[in-house]
Formats: structure tokens, sequence, C-alpha cells
């Protein structure tokens, strides 16, 4: 769900205007927007798709200087609440005959056919590499289209600066766009896409300059195709009197070498034998040219171990004509030497059409630990090592240089999948040895399979922003985990579909600190095997990287005026707790142990705790876990305030003389605090004569009981020992504001019954609650406060059952909503609900109830403007009513707005539009 500033739409449509509308100036490139940019795009805004929460419709700006072409634009890292990352491709065409006719990053699925097709694409990335990590620019390069293929120019764009819900600027040096002069027009497009490459995401999203039938959203089908640009004229010449120099020569391959230069070439001077003499080797053609590289053949091949060198001629020269510097116009370099290595990769189950290879080596074959190499096609068809075409064994001849680390490597399917499941294969090369290496891939599963993730971080002291689960069955890309009841553990439920591999391995990651991820290192991954036979797996709560949690002090209560509670986050060994010598008292010295679970210790003090003094315990090292773990030494010791007290006399009369005991309930917990919830449980009353009693067997039942003042005024009520609801009315109040003692009454006449049989229908709604629930219940007086099994038959999220409460019962009903988690029934957090049953009624329908009275708020609201009117359209709960909300300004509270009117439709439309106001919010109220 977005945030209540992301549920803010512009409504008001901004005129499109001209090009050339920012004049020239440089920018500070920090993310924030400077004057010199005006208030008018250069190219116009709206985008006509979704989603316009980026700010397409807010348009790009552009405008140059000597040194570089600027670009800048609003932007937000999640525009579509699916925690993809966004990419952003700003296109640039500089006038050449040719460009490219696809995305520079397959498989999005986006195709150019402008008039003047780019040659350059900025590409943007917000976020790093796991899903949800949204927070602002990951990376920024330029890419180049030449010969047919996209390649990353170097070095990357000077500067940038934004994402996240900020202003973003980017400067691209005019040296790495064939250095526009002043008065040339470029042509330019702007498109972008959720960064998830997958069957739901495949292609761009919105565009500008605008485009009907571009997608709009993140569900869009591949092979949309761009066909519209936007001219801006360059307004400062370029200058460059630099002679270029030679940057480094490096062999690619056993035929190849490559010669980089220190700024963008004349690319047509570097394909021609006349502007080379080399020394030791012959000129048999170049490979390739980029703008500021040249690779070349040899097609005799190098020798390992001799010395070559080359010599770049004045014919050489940058795109400003200026040739090659004399000083740095040659180099040298050694012949590598080259083991041959053949990959082989066994499909056994024969589900692929093509396999590909990628490892731990880069574009020169050497070792490298980024896996700058790419991805590597293999063959199946009886060349480049292949034995036999078409028997699903792929293979692929591929020389590398040895080195003393070990190489790395796996393989991918056509979607870029991984496909290796028991970690990278590995392998070494110590000198020139041919060897081959081999992958045989798991046969898959048949059927789909249920799995449940829970991470247990309760013994993790780092800091946690959120748990994510990774593995083969998302190709390591990351899951999000939820914590629904916050005791930290985490918990994800997927569904790993038929024809994934048997074989998976997992990990979970911790993330923080600015969008860090960490691993469960140095652990080895966990893994588990699908069988035919099994359909759903749950491993149970698994710690995070096996740590072992060392008990810790979790809180000390005082239970009342003579008690003290020490609660422990670990189970821990209860004869150690039961030992009085195992603790040191400051400010008290306990008497004795009232009581010990496998979490909780507490003490009596029969002196009493003063009120409003501080007292503290510390725990000795005696003080263990069941596995014999002794205390951690930073969380041994605990202090707390002794809280003030009042006496309060609770009196029933029961006149009927009809009740042989009686208790009460009320709204305080078990420390005699106020808690709306009732948590307190149950407080017997006494006619013997004890407990404040004055006349035994008089039907004056009596008890005190403490408590600690609140502003809040406490509420109560009677039950007989069977829990039924004896109040003919609503719960009985009484306030105590301060430590002044107070006596509470209460009378039972003659109770009033129902006269006959009534159905009762109850309705629990849990749109709004979050995962991590098995069942909903409905407990109340009609079942002594007994949870009832409610059903959902449609799946609906609306829980419903039918109570028969036969005649004769009381009249005043109580009850609440439960809802089952692995830890037990949960409460709703509200006062006791209750209803009447009139005399004579034989059926009852109580209306939809929201879980605790939870509204879940609207998502995806879309404003539209059809001539003087306003639709507005949303997606939220069933069964809720809305208000609709209008104000001048984002972010105000919605009090301060003018509150349109209330609708239980998902869409809502007025008019005329009231000029001066721009905003929108939409609120879920009760039904």
């Amino acid at each position: 769900m977005k945030n209540w500033r992301k549920m803010f739409l512009l409504a008001a449509i901004m005129a499109a205007t001209s090009a050339f509308a920012v004049p020239t100036f440089t920018p500070v490139i920090d993310g924030v927007k400077d004057a010199g940019w005006g208030n008018v795009p250069d190219i116009s805004p709206s985008s006509q798709a979704q989603p316009i929460t980026f700010n397409l419709d807010s348009g790009l700006y552009i405008t140059d200087d000597a040194a570089n072409l600027y670009f800048g634009f609003w932007g937000t890292p999640d525009p579509w609440d699916d925690a993809a990352n966004v990419h952003i491709h700003l296109l640039i065409d500089t006038g050449t005959v040719s460009g490219a006719l696809s995305a520079c990053w397959p498989p999005v699925g986006v195709n150019y056919a402008m008039p003047n097709r780019p040659e350059y694409a900025i590409m943007m990335q917000w976020g790093d590499y796991y899903v949800g990590d949204t927070a602002s620019i990951g990376e920024s390069f330029v890419m180049r289209y030449n010969a047919g293929s996209w390649s990353q120019v170097e070095p990357q764009i000077a500067l940038d600066a934004g994402g996240s819900d900020s202003w973003t600027e980017i400067a691209v040096p005019k040296s790495r766009i064939n250095r526009p002069v002043e008065g040339q027009p470029i042509n330019i497009s702007m498109w972008l896409r959720p960064s998830f490459w997958n069957a739901t995401s495949p292609g761009g999203v919105a565009c500008l300059p605008a485009q009907a039938n571009f997608p709009s959203d993140n569900g869009a089908v591949s092979g949309r195709t761009l066909t519209v640009q936007q001219a801006y004229m360059m307004q400062v010449a370029a200058n460059d009197t630099v002679r270029p120099r030679i940057h480094q020569v490096k062999q690619i391959d056993r035929t190849g070498v490559e010669i980089q230069f220190n700024e963008p070439m004349l690319e047509q001077t570097l394909g021609s034998s006349l502007n080379y003499t080399t020394f030791g080797w012959p000129f048999n053609g170049s490979r390739y040219i980029t703008t500021q590289s040249v690779g070349i053949n040899n097609f005799a091949g190098f020798t390992a171990g001799n010395t070559y060198s080359v010599l770049c001629l004045p014919g050489i020269r940058d795109i400003s004509s200026n040739s090659i510097d004399p000083a740095f116009d040659s180099a040298g370099w050694v012949a590598p030497t080259y083991a041959d290595v053949t990959f082989r990769v066994i499909d056994q189950s024969a589900t692929h059409d093509s396999i590909e290879m990628k490892g731990s080596f880069n574009f020169y074959h050497e070792h490298d630990n980024f896996w700058g190499g790419g991805n590597q096609i293999m063959y199946d068809n009886g060349t480049h090592g292949d034995d036999v075409a078409g028997d699903h064994i792929f293979t692929l001849l591929w020389p590398l240089v040895p080195s003393p680390n070990t190489y790395e490597w796996g393989c991918t399917d056509e979607l870029d999948s991984w496909l290796v499941v028991e970690g990278n294969q590995t392998f070494n090369i110590a000198d020139a040895t041919p060897i081959t290496v081999t992958y045989t891939i798991p046969s898959l599963t048949i059927q789909d399979v249920t799995v449940t993730f829970r991470c247990d971080m309760r013994c993790v002291f780092d800091p946690i922003d959120s748990v994510t689960v990774a593995g083969v069955f998302d190709n390591w890309t990351g899951a999000l985990m939820t914590d629904a009841n916050s005791d930290d553990v985490y918990e994800l439920t997927i569904i790993i579909p038929a024809g994934s591999s048997r074989a998976q391995e997992y990990k979970y990651r911790r993330h923080a600190d600015l969008g860090q991820t960490y691993y469960e290192d140095p652990m080895p991954n966990r893994a588990f095997d699908i069988t035919d036979e099994q359909t759903v797996y749950d491993f149970g709560i698994q710690l995070f990287a096996n740590y072992e949690c060392v008990p810790r002090i979790q809180e000390v209560r005082q239970i009342d005026q003579t008690g003290v509670e020490i609660r422990f986050d670990k189970e821990m060994s209860e004869p150690a707790l039961s030992i009085l010598a195992n603790y040191t008292m400051f400010g008290w010295a306990a008497s004795s142990i009232r009581y010990t679970s496998p979490y909780v210790v507490a003490f009596e003090y029969p002196t009493g705790f003063a009120p409003n003094v501080t007292y503290s315990v510390l725990c000795g090292q005696n003080i263990t876990a069941v596995d014999n773990t002794p205390i951690h030494l930073d969380y041994d010791s605990a202090g707390w305030i002794a809280p003030d007290y009042a006496d309060v006399t609770f009196e029933v009369t029961d006149q009927t003389a009809t009740h042989d005991s009686l208790r009460i309930r009320g709204s305080w917990n078990w420390f005699h605090e106020y808690d709306v919830a009732w948590s307190g449980g149950i407080t017997w009353l006494y006619d013997d004569g004890t407990h404040g009693d004055v006349t035994a067997g008089d039907h004056i039942f009596t008890t005190v009981w403490v408590l600690v003042p609140s502003a809040t005024d406490y509420a109560w009520g009677v039950e007989d020992e069977l829990g039924n609801w004896l109040l003919d009315g609503p719960d009985q109040t009484f306030n105590l504001p301060d430590n002044n003692d107070v006596t509470v009454t209460y009378t039972i006449t003659q109770a009033q019954a129902t006269t006959a049989d009534a159905t009762v229908t109850f309705l629990c709604d849990m749109q709004c609650q979050p995962a991590g629930y098995d069942a909903v219940n409905v407990a109340g007086t009609f079942s002594s406060f007994t949870p009832v099994a409610m059903t959902d038959a449609d799946l609906n999220g609306q829980y419903e059952i039918a109570v028969v409460i036969p005649a004769g019962s009381p009249s005043l009903q109580q009850y609440l909503f439960l809802k089952h988690t692995v830890e037990g029934d949960v409460a709703e957090p509200i006062a006791i609900r209750q209803f009447t049953i009139l005399p004579g009624q034989t059926e009852v329908n109580l209306g939809n109830k929201f879980f605790g009275d939870e509204l879940c708020q609207p998502t995806n609201l879309t404003v539209y403007r059809v001539g003087n009117s306003i639709e507005l359209r949303w997606s939220g709960p069933d069964r809720a009513a809305y208000q609709v909300w209008e104000r001048d300004v984002p972010d105000q509270i919605a009090e301060l707005g003018a509150i349109l009117g209330t609708t239980s439709a998902k869409s809502y439309s007025y008019s005329p539009i009231t000029p001066l106001k721009a905003f929108y919010q939409v609120k879920t109220v009760m039904p």
C-alpha cells in the first residue's frame, strides 16, 4: 500500500510547450532543482500512460554547456507498489544515418521505429540488485549502438544525483555522445519499466513524448514500439584541442587484440591497416570498433610468452579531428597462455531449447570475481566441441588464462533463470593443459508444491529493516517475509511450480544499513529435495545463521504491591530460577519465589514497594537457559519505577438470591493496569466475610482489587460461575485519576431473559488483516466465551456463522472475534462487543464487522478529468464505505481538507472542478 503522500495525484494537466524552454546554464548535480531549470520542460509532459506517479507528466528538462548535456526530471522509486526498481531508458540520436532497432537490455521487448533511431541510451536504475531496494539511483551509464549491437561506453556518466522521491538530474559529457556542435539538433525520447524481467512485466510502461499505444502498466506485453521523439537544439559549442592517447593494449584471445583510447575517436580512422604499424604480428582486419576501442585480428595467432607491440599513426584521430599524441601512440604486451576448457551441460530432462554458460572470467578470458564476461551460448549442434547434435548435451569450447584463483561457473536457460542448484561449479587452471568440466541439470518436479519458510531473528542483535528468503526457486532474487504478530519470527509461504528443480537451496537475508544485504554467512546454503509424494513443505522455525540465543532479560514488571515479575526471551532452567541466591536485589529483598514458568520468575516482597521509587534486580551467571547457556552479561539486569495503586472495592448485590458465586472482569491486565482488551482475566467475589466482605451469606459479594490510576475510565461487569454475563445494560464504568481508594457497586435485579430461540448471524471481515492466521472464531456469553469456528465459504475474506441462542438466555449478549495463529487465539484489541435480543425476536443480523475495527485504506487512486468533471477511481476493501476529500496542498491531514461526499462504490464523480484545488484523498470509513 502506498503511503499517504503517494496517494495524492495531481489533477491539473499542464499545457504542452515548445522546445528550447530551458536556457543554457550549468546546474549543480546534487538532486536539487536549480532555479536555472525553470518551470517549463523541453519535452512536453502528459505521458498518456501509467504510472503518472513517476511524474513523467512533469516532463523532461534539457540544457547544455561547453562540456555536458544535462537532463532533469521528477522520479518516484516504486510507482507500481510492487517492490520493482525503476529502469529508465533515455534515448539520444545525434543525426547519424542509422541507429538501434530495439532496446539495449533484452528481453524487455521494446522496439525503436522513430524517424531518427538512437545511437546512444542513457541507462539508469533505482536501487540495488535485490527486491524492494528502491531508495536511490543505483547505476547510470551510457550505451552506444554500433555495427548492429549495443555496448557500454567507458568511462560512465560523469555525474548523477537524485532518485527516490526527488528531483533527478544527470550530466553526460558531450565527448561520450559524438560531440554534437552548437545549433545541431539531437532527437530525444524516454521510457521506463520495472526491473522485473518475467512474463508479467516484459516491456516498457510509460514514455515521453506521449504515445497512446505504449503500454500502461507493468503487466504490459512485449513487442511494443516507440515511434515518437522530440528535437532539442544544442546551445553551446564543444571545445577540444587535446590529442587522444592509447590507454592500454590488451589481448582478447588467441587471435585478437584490443587497443583502448582515453577518449571518443573518429571510428572511420580506426579500421584501416594504413593507420597502424605492427611489430611481430600481421594486421588481418578489425574485429569490432566502438567509440573508444578497436579490436584487431591476427589470424596466425599470438604465441604465448612472446612480446608484441603496435604503433598508431597520425591518421588515428579523435572526434574533434585531433591526431594521436606522438608521446602516447604505441604500446606493447606479452601474449598470455590459454587453456582450452570444454564446458558441458547435460539436460537430463530434455526440457531446454538453449542454454548459456557464464563464470568468473571477463571479456579477455581472465579470472574475474565479478563475472564480467557475460553469458556465452552453448551448442548442441555438433560444433564448438559438441559431439552429437540434438542429444541435449550442450557444449562450449572456451579458452581461459591460467590463474591461481579457482574459477567458478554455472548455466542459465533461455529466460536467464539460474539452473545450478547446489552452488557454483568450480575448477582450477594451473597451465595450458586442456580440461573438461561437466554439470548435469537435475530432473524437474511434476506438480506444484507449497513451501513455508519461518526465520527466527530473535537471536540477531544487529539492525533489521526487513528479512527476505532467496533461493533456487526465485533465481536468488529474494522474496520479502513478514512478521504479522511482531514476535521477530518472519514467515513466507510460496508455491514452487511444476517444472522446477527438485534440488532446492536457499538462504535467509537481513537488510539494514541503508540498503545493505547480509546473508547467513559463513554457513552453507540451506537445502531440501522435492519428491513426487509430498506437496507441502514446512521446515518449522529456523534460527537466522543458526545463531544460538543467549538468554536476556526481556522486561521487569511489578505485578501488584508486593510482587514483581522478570520475563526472559528464551526458555530458562526453572530450577535455576527458583533459587533466591542467584539474584541480587537493589532497594528491596524478596522473601520467596511466588511462581516460575519456562520464561518467567516472580518474587514476593512482603514489605511492599513504595510508590514512585526506583528498584532493580541483577541475575547471576547461575541463571541459565535449558541448554545451560548463561544469561547475557549485557542484559542481566533491569530496573523499574514502582507504580502507585488505589484500592478499588467492588460490591455486587444479588437481589435475586440465586447465585452461589460471582466474578468480575474489567478493562485491566495482569499487572493491574488499564487495558482496553480486558486481558486481566477473572477476579472472584466473596460473600464469606473476607476480601472486604462485611457480612457472610448476605448475598452481597465483595472483593478489594488494586489498580493503577488511569486517565481513561475503567470498565467492568459481572458474570456467574458458568460465564453468563449478568449486566442488564452497558458495561459499568468508574474513573481512577489518582491513588485515592474508591468503592463501586452493582445490583443484580431479576435478569431479563429472551422469550424465544434467536438465530444470530455474526460476520467478521478480515480483508484488512495481514497474513499469519489460519482460522477465525467468535466467542461470547452465548458460548461461555469458548471460541466457535467461523467459515469463509466463498474465500472473500468475510467469515460467517449463525448461532442459535435459546429462549431463557440473557437478553444482553457480549462477544469478540478471535484469529487463530501459531501462538494461539488472538482477540480483537477493542472493548467487548455487545448486542441485545428484543422480546420475541427470532432473527438477529449484526452486520459486517471489520476485525478490531481496523480499516485498510484504498490504493491505486486515479484521477480522470472529462470536460468540467472529475472522476476518481480506486481499489479498496469490499463491504466498506469511502469518504472523498479535496485539498489545496498535499500532506495535509484529511480534516484540513474539504469532504466532497461519501460513497459505497469504488468510484466518485463530481463537477464543476474547483479551480484552486488539485489534490485528492480517499479514506475508508465504517459501513
